[in-house]
């Protein structure tokens, strides 16, 4: 698979960070988390984190796992001092603004990042995270970034809409029409994002392993990938 611009831009970064006479750790491990809206990502995610914190690793060593997704959004807030809820905004938009109007906010003096500026911010804090090792990560492009990481597992989950549906309505308390508006429009920004970090339009290529919410619970989900994680020989043999 032919490596996207935005990745070698990240590598680069990391190249002129660490310097090429520096020998890097062993990158990972990590586990990315994507998710059809409605689906339970983060429940997920923070109990996959403590269960994998009393695990010990194919290395013999142990450690703490950390559970991420708004707390990406917010490392990217305090760098270019916006308001989290902006920088989310900006982030998550479906349909980019003009590249002269990104580039303009872009130049120096202006107190504005551009678009491209703010999710290539992102996609670092998220692929340094993965490089580190011992994070779930919830969305955010993970399974795009962390992809070449050997010590990974991608999961994706999914589910019908009538059963996102139900559960976002009792969620989020908001009305069938609601919940399908926002369901709609937060699947689109999903795979539009996912497009601009691979550089191609997203497929199921992507992951290890799909999960239906609807017929398999959150327990199960994590019993299966803990199983995959020592089949993958992440974790240290039973």
């Amino acid at each position: 698979m032919p490596e996207h611009a935005i990745l070698k831009y990240l590598k680069e970064r990391r190249l002129a960070e660490f310097g090429p006479e520096v020998e890097p750790k062993k990158p990972g491990p990590v586990v990315t988390i994507s998710r059809e809206y409605g689906c339970p990502g983060f429940t997920l995610a923070e109990k996959l984190a403590g269960t994998l914190s009393r695990k010990t690793l194919a290395d013999g060593s142990r450690g703490e796992w950390k559970a991420v997704n708004r707390e990406i959004l917010k490392e990217a807030a305090d760098h270019f001092e916006l308001p989290e809820s902006l920088v989310n905004e900006i982030y998550r938009r479906a349909h980019p603004v003009h590249p002269l109007v990104d580039l303009f906010r872009s130049l120096p003096g202006n107190p504005m990042p551009g678009d491209v500026k703010i999710k290539k911010k992102v996609a670092d804090i998220v692929l340094k995270m993965a490089t580190d090792g011992r994070y779930v990560i919830v969305g955010r492009g993970g399974a795009m970034l962390a992809r070449n990481i050997p010590d990974s597992l991608h999961i994706q989950l999914y589910a019908p809409v009538a059963w996102r549906l139900d559960r976002v309505m009792e969620r989020d308390k908001v009305s069938k029409e609601e919940a399908l508006r926002r369901i709609q429009s937060v699947d689109q920004e999903r795979v539009f994002l996912r497009k601009f970090l691979s550089g191609e339009t997203p497929t199921t290529d992507f992951f290890d392993v799909a999960f239906n919410c609807a017929t398999v619970s959150v327990a199960q989900i994590e019993s299966a990938t803990i199983d995959l994680l020592y089949s993958k020989h992440i974790l240290q043999s039973k």
